[in-house]
């Protein structure tokens, strides 16, 4: 791993829905995020934009999936997942607060 670094987030945090940019610094690429997730369980959210199959093209749909992450557990998210989905943290149970060390490479 080229780059670690920790979130906390305090009762009630959470990450606003982003889609992560391709990182480059000195031609090389961060392609994956390694997250180890501490503390308390979190919802995560991916999510996606896509036109409807009504005759109306400007109409578009939203399409997500809600998966909990329990507390000392590790995900990866790379490729689609990292660059082409929306992605969030959810504001849960606003007692939690949740700290994760996040780990990124180089490719």
């Amino acid at each position: 791993m080229n780059h670690l670094h920790l979130l906390w987030l305090g009762e009630g945090g959470f990450i606003s829905p982003h889609i992560d940019q391709i990182e480059e610094k000195d031609d090389e690429k961060y392609e994956f995020v390694a997250v180890l997730s501490l503390l308390s369980p979190k919802t995560l959210r991916l999510s996606t934009v896509t036109p409807t199959n009504d005759q109306n093209d400007d109409e578009l749909k939203k399409v997500s999936k809600d998966v909990v992450i329990p507390h000392r557990s590790l995900y990866i998210m790379t490729g689609f997942s990292r660059f082409h989905l929306n992605h969030e943290i959810l504001k849960d149970h606003p007692e939690n607060q949740k700290l994760s060390i996040i780990c990124r490479n180089k490719s």
